[in-house]
């Protein structure tokens, strides 16, 4: 089945967070079994479908990594995996590892 969020929305797979004690616990190589009220709310995801406006579509692509505050956008469910449905404006940051941070020139002050 194929996704397509209308106007300025994307769907996103929540990236989910590890806390500090679960992290240690897994690299001592320890089960851990944490209750869902006491998991950390995602603000992490990668985008698997994008809307039909054109801004969206020009500052967000499938496959990038965007970060949204902890209750942003709506939870839907599809064909058994959950994905939170975002606005534009809901998203905070888009993060693309493999594209150099632009440098910014420094200008020369006239003494």
């Amino acid at each position: 089945m194929k996704i397509m969020p209308l106007g300025a929305r994307c769907f996103v797979e929540e990236i989910e967070p590890i806390d500090e004690v679960t992290a240690r616990a897994r690299a001592a190589g320890l089960s851990v079994v944490v209750l869902e009220e006491n998991k950390p709310k995602a603000t992490e995801g990668r985008v698997v479908a994008v809307g039909t406006d054109p801004l969206i579509q020009e500052y967000v692509h499938v496959g990038d990594v965007v970060t949204f505050s902890k209750y942003a956008g709506v939870n839907q469910i599809v064909e058994g995996r959950t994905y939170r449905n975002l606005e534009l404006r809901e998203i905070t940051a888009v993060i693309r590892p493999d594209e150099p941070i632009p440098q910014v020139a420094e200008e020369s002050q006239a003494s």
